[in-house]
């Protein structure tokens, strides 16, 4: 099965699809797949797991591409979780300010800049 035949079908079966070039752990796989359906996200959303040097994530703008950077989530489970919820909702048309569901979401960083994990999953 050629990787376009595989992808398409993953987006049958599940909705969405994971990039083949990830680096997420199984953790972080349940993590995203589990925001992804707790959010409504649409049937072609798709997580890429990538370095991003200059932030920890962004959805691609008008598409349907979230952009993560597993590494800095590595030890901040609920902190990717939200995360992941606030990406969605760019996915869905909503901004910054806008008042949306999560869109003043942001992420907490310690004086070393590591991300710290969230008290919870909004």
């Amino acid at each position: 099965m050629n990787l376009r035949k595989l992808i398409i079908y993953l987006i049958m079966i599940f909705g969405f699809a994971f990039s083949p070039a990830q680096a997420f752990t199984p953790i972080q796989k349940n993590i995203i797949r589990e925001s992804l359906i707790r959010n409504n996200a649409g049937s072609f959303v798709t997580v890429i797991d990538c370095v991003i040097t200059d932030q920890y994530a962004y959805t691609q703008l008008g598409g349907n591409q979230i952009y993560l950077d597993s590494v800095k989530f590595k030890d901040a489970p609920n902190t990717l979780a939200n995360t992941v919820s606030h990406e969605v909702s760019h996915t869905q048309g909503n901004q910054h300010g806008d008042g949306s569901y999560m869109m003043n979401y942001s992420i907490t960083l310690d004086q070393y800049g590591k991300i710290i994990n969230d008290q919870k999953i909004w």
